[in-house]
């Protein structure tokens, strides 16, 4: 972020957002059947120029939907082991070149 980059999950315009962006919290022993994610530890990063705010990028990049994935029962493994100890995000988004 000091970069220059923002965080898609704080760009306007969203038309679908279902979660609060949360990625992290399955038990280290990753057998947990209630997902309690509590903090953001993934991210999706983009910059739109040089002269990079969030106006600009706004009107470079309309982000069409952001989700945490990885945090339903149907993710787990065969052993009922949750594949990794968070959540991943994905964004669809359409970006003006």
């Amino acid at each position: 972020l000091a970069a220059g980059y923002l965080d898609v999950w704080e760009l306007p315009h969203k038309k679908w957002q279902k979660d609060s962006g949360f990625t992290f919290g399955h038990d280290a022993d990753l057998l947990n059947t209630v997902v309690n994610f509590d903090r953001r530890i993934d991210f999706i990063l983009v910059r739109g120029s040089r002269k990079n705010t969030r106006a600009n990028a706004s009107s470079l990049i309309n982000q069409l939907s952001v989700e945490v994935v990885g945090d339903e029962l149907g993710y787990r493994t065969p052993d009922v082991l949750w594949p990794s100890d968070h959540g991943g995000v994905v964004a669809e988004m359409r970006i003006k070149l």
